[in-house]
């Protein structure tokens, strides 16, 4: 997923630099620019979201190992 992730962002930046190259006017140029940013601060958006869900799902993991190991148990043992 991360992969695809980067792939998508240097997609955008690779739209960017050929838009940017082929505006015809400083407005033109300034609307690129915005369209840009407005999308980057989209793709951080969601990035963050999967970094969170990732992290949290991280977290769950490790808790569960701590609770079978306070409980003498050992993960991927069974009793």
């Amino acid at each position: 997923m991360w992969l695809d992730r980067m792939q998508a962002e240097a997609n955008l930046a690779s739209e960017f630099a050929s838009k940017l190259a082929a505006a015809c006017s400083l407005s033109e140029a300034m609307f690129t620019c915005q369209d840009w940013g407005k999308r980057r601060v989209e793709i951080m958006a969601e990035d963050t979201k999967h970094l969170l869900d990732d992290a949290q799902t991280f977290i769950q993991i490790g808790a569960r190992l701590l609770t079978k190991t306070w409980q003498g148990k050992r993960p991927g043992v069974s009793s």
